[in-house]
């Protein structure tokens, strides 16, 4: 049974019925950190739908560019590292939140 464009999905289902597997939730959660997909946290679990996850693939998508030279050589087809990269910039971003409170002295007392 296919989902209605608004029905709410979780993550791991929008990933099984949109991407058929092949982006896990983890993406999914790390494109709505970064602004490009709109969730709805509901009871500690994140949910989006078809719409979201359709606007979402416009944001994202890469605009050809004019090829600067003459070259005509094509590009390779190869494994994709835009979803490692998405992870490690949401990682990353998490590492660099304000921190909770005052660090402890750690210099030693003077004996003057």
């Amino acid at each position: 049974m296919t989902p209605s464009d608004d029905e709410l999905l979780t993550l791991k289902e929008a990933s099984e019925v949109f991407f058929r597997g092949r982006r896990s939730p983890n993406v999914l959660k790390a494109q709505a950190e970064l602004g490009n997909l709109a969730v709805s946290k509901i009871g500690g679990k994140y949910f989006t739908t078809i719409t979201d996850l359709k606007v979402m693939v416009e944001k994202c998508r890469v605009k050809a560019e004019a090829p600067i030279s003459g070259s005509t050589k094509s590009a390779t087809d190869g494994q994709s590292s835009t979803e490692s990269a998405v992870l490690a910039l949401a990682s990353l971003q998490r590492s660099f939140r304000k921190p909770k409170g005052r660090s402890t002295n750690t210099s030693q007392t003077s004996t003057r």
